[in-house]
């Protein structure tokens, strides 16, 4: 579930930041890209996303606990609660970013296409290793990339 979410994400941020014609360079030469992963300290901070319908802001661990963060109803709020109170699920302490910069004269700043919440506490690699390889697969398997 928690793979399907993030291949999700990573394919609508493909859509937005890097294959939509208005994020386009103005320099239409053709170019490498670096990709770069960092874990990026985090505020910890619940708040809900209008556009997605989920609360952002908890660790990852909320998918492996089967906590939900899509809000349907007054229950899956309430469902969240008392999971931050049962400490079955906590706030993210950083976020792990993938991003993609272009190699070129101008237009070469970072454009995010992953990105996941995780804390220090029992965050394993597999976490990092499947954005990144949403990241390269979606990149890889669009005939735009």
């Amino acid at each position: 579930m928690y793979s399907d979410i993030v291949e999700a994400t990573v394919r609508s941020n493909y859509e937005r930041f890097v294959f939509d014609p208005r994020m386009q360079s103005r320099d239409k030469r053709k170019c490498l890209y670096v990709m770069m992963v960092d874990d990026v300290k985090a505020e910890k901070q619940v708040r809900f996303c209008e556009r997605s319908g989920r609360v952002l802001g908890l660790c990852y661990h909320a998918h492996e606990n089967d906590v939900p963060t899509e809000v349907k109803s007054v229950e899956d709020c309430e469902a969240i609660a008392q999971a931050i109170e049962d400490q079955t699920v906590h706030l993210a302490s950083e976020v792990t970013c993938v991003a993609l910069g272009g190699i070129r004269e101008v237009d070469y700043n970072p454009r995010f296409v992953a990105t996941s919440a995780g804390c220090l506490e029992n965050d394993p690699t597999e976490r990092t290793e499947l954005l990144v390889r949403a990241s390269i697969a979606t990149y890889v398997n669009d005939p735009r990339g």
